[in-house]
């Protein structure tokens, strides 16, 4: 079972005993399913979130915020789960993981928190590369992606000209 659900599944008690199902899917805690995402998110990303079919991908810039990325993302996945999207949080070892077993995600919209270049300083060339094409793919499948930085100063360094050139031409920015 995907965390997408349809419009009569909602009216199901199947569906309901299947939360737990559904958070494990998008790799979220199943209360941020069952829970309104006021107050959880700044309220620029609100926006995005209301507006999320007409809006690219997204760069949440969270440098110099009290924001918890962690609860920020699973708010936000939560509100797209809610609304029948498939969500998924990985954290950037799992998406390099994706990425090296060459097993693209599913999700609608891929969350990835922790995307921050002081904590992967120093990649290798071929793996900012493999990083970029799996952003590219997604960008060109129609699938949004969701990074959440907290600096954005070494960007650059840590991921090469390319990705940062790439980010800043198909993602919106947002600082919150």
């Amino acid at each position: 079972m995907t965390a997408a659900a349809t419009y009569e599944d909602l009216h199901s008690p199947q569906f309901h005993r299947n939360l737990s199902e559904f958070a494990s899917e998008a790799n979220i805690p199943v209360k941020y399913i069952t829970q309104s995402a006021k107050g959880l998110v700044p309220d620029p990303v609100a926006g995005w979130l209301l507006n999320y079919h007409q809006r690219p991908s997204l760069m949440l810039n969270l440098h110099d915020t009290a924001w918890d990325e962690n609860e920020v993302v699973f708010a936000m996945a939560g509100m797209l789960t809610r609304n029948l999207l498939l969500a998924r949080v990985l954290s950037m070892p799992q998406f390099y993981e994706a990425i090296e077993a060459k097993t693209s995600s599913k999700a609608t919209c891929l969350f990835l928190p922790g995307f921050h270049g002081n904590s992967m300083a120093n990649l290798v060339d071929w793996k900012q590369a493999m990083i970029l094409d799996a952003l590219r793919e997604r960008e060109m499948l129609g699938k949004r992606t969701v990074l959440v930085v907290r600096n954005t100063a070494n960007l650059k360094a840590a991921f090469g000209t390319a990705l940062v050139e790439f980010l800043q031409s198909k993602f919106e920015v947002v600082k919150a």
